[in-house]
């Protein structure tokens, strides 16, 4: 059955690069050409390099590879690895975002667009009281 989809998505990526080789020829349509191109070119990498993975990889081998894959996902140790880096990424980001804000109004920007990148760090902070939150009730 995977198999199939993967065919399916091959022949689909297929057919994107070629609506956009003979239908979408013209110059109003070049963007949609690109856009056709490129997600084809993706539908049919993916889709060859899943169909080909599923020759070479057997059920049993497959079965045993999830499940120690799970367990890798599910281990404490990796559980709390992930959830310290993410706050730590979390941190810098707000240090990346307030320097762009800051180096925005110093080259003059347009305040529209410095009003946006600001409110991000406003959605950031809002987002974090949100999940402290959640995660205090549920935890």
């Amino acid at each position: 059955m995977k198999r199939i989809l993967y065919l399916l998505e091959i022949i689909l990526g297929i057919a994107l690069f070629l609506l956009a080789a003979y239908v979408f020829t013209s110059e109003q349509t070049k963007t949609i050409s690109g856009n056709c191109i490129g997600f084809g070119s993706v539908l049919i990498v993916f889709g060859i390099g899943n169909l080909v993975y599923s020759f070479v990889l057997s059920k049993e081998k497959e079965s045993a590879l999830l499940k120690q894959k799970m367990i890798e996902v599910n281990d404490e140790r990796n559980v709390a690895i992930k959830e310290k880096s993410g706050a730590k990424v979390n941190q810098i980001m707000t240090y990346l975002l307030s320097a762009f804000v800051i180096g925005l109004s110093l080259f003059g920007a347009d305040k529209a667009i410095i009003i946006c990148a600001a409110s991000l760090i406003l959605i950031k902070g809002l987002l974090y009281v949100l999940m402290v939150n959640r995660y205090a009730r549920v935890l």
